[in-house]
C-alpha cells in the first residue's frame, strides 16, 4: 500500500467520524489554583441548537456542574463550521474558565478558512475525548427514492445537481463525508450549509432540502415519530439507539 493511498484512507476516516472534545484555551505549564473552579465555566459549543454537538454539550455540561460543584454554562456560539466559536476561545484567558466542545471541524478549519484565527496545535491543550457517533445519511421519508439507499444514488444519478444534501455548515465534518460519500457514489448533490446538523435534519424533515448528513443525536427524536429516514450510517454496525434505522454503510 504506497503513502498516499494510507493516507486518503486516514481522511476518510476522521471525515466519517464525528469525534467530541473538550479543549481549552492553552494553559499547559500554568499553575492552576487549589480551590479551582471557584466561579462559573462557560463551555463554548461552536453550533447550533438542536444538533450532536449542543446535546453532547448540554450533558456533558450539567454533569460537571454536578461533579464539580460549580455552574457550567453552555453558550452556543455558531458560524462557519465551529470556527465562530473555537475562535472566541481562542481569544479568551488562559485560566480555564473557558472551555470548547470541538469536532472534526476543529482542526479542518485551518486547512479551509484562509483567516482562521488560530492554530489547533499550539492554542489549545486538549482535555478529553467525550463521545463518538458517525455520521448518518438522513431523507424525507415521502421522497419516492427513500426506499433505500439505492434508490436514493440512482435519482441522484438520473436528476444530477436536482437532489440538496445538508450539513452543519461549510467546512463542517458532515459536510466533507457528504463531499466523500458523493464521490463514492458518483453522484451531484446540490451542498446546503446550516449552522447545526439539528437545523439541517429538521428542514429535511420539513421538505425544505432532500437529503442531510446529520448525527445520531440530532436525528433521533425526528427518526422516532416518522418525519426522517436514514439510509446510510459511515459507522461499521447498525447503532443501538436507532435499531429499527433501515440503513447501509456509506464507507
Amino acid at each position: 500500500m504506497n503513502g498516499d493511498h494510507m493516507k486518503t484512507r486516514l481522511v476518510i476516516r476522521v471525515a466519517l467520524l464525528a469525534t467530541f472534545a473538550f479543549a481549552l484555551h492553552g494553559v499547559a505549564g500554568e499553575p492552576q489554583r487549589s480551590d479551582y473552579p471557584n466561579r462559573p465555566i462557560r463551555l463554548i459549543v461552536p453550533f447550533g441548537p438542536g444538533g450532536g454537538s449542543d446535546y453532547v454539550g448540554r450533558l456533558v455540561g450539567q454533569k460537571l456542574s454536578e461533579q464539580m460543584g460549580q455552574t457550567v454554562v453552555v453558550d452556543n456560539r455558531p458560524g462557519a463550521a465551529s470556527l465562530v466559536g473555537t475562535e472566541i476561545v481562542a481569544k479568551a484567558p488562559a485560566d480555564g474558565y473557558t472551555l470548547c466542545l470541538c469536532d472534526v471541524g476543529f482542526t479542518i478549519n485551518p486547512a479551509y478558512y484562509k483567516k482562521a484565527a488560530y492554530d489547533p496545535v499550539k492554542d489549545f491543550d486538549p482535555i478529553i475525548v467525550v463521545a463518538e457517533t458517525p455520521y448518518i445519511l438522513v431523507v424525507n421519508p415521502n421522497l419516492p427514492y427513500a426506499g433505500s439507499l439505492k434508490d436514493f444514488i440512482a435519482a441522484a444519478k438520473a436528476q444530477p445537481g436536482k437532489i440538496s444534501i445538508g450539513s452543519a455548515g461549510s467546512g463542517s465534518g458532515s459536510h466533507f463525508s457528504g463531499e466523500l460519500f458523493k464521490q463514492a457514489a458518483g453522484i451531484n448533490l446540490v451542498h446546503v450549509p446550516y449552522k447545526s446538523a439539528g437545523a439541517s435534519t429538521t428542514d429535511v424533515a420539513s421538505g425544505q432540502i432532500q437529503s442531510s448528513m446529520s448525527t445520531a443525536p440530532a436525528a433521533l427524536g425526528l427518526l422516532m415519530t416518522g418525519r426522517v429516514k436514514i439510509l446510510g450510517s459511515a459507522g461499521p454496525k447498525r447503532s443501538a439507539l436507532m435499531p429499527q434505522a433501515v440503513c447501509r454503510a456509506l464507507s
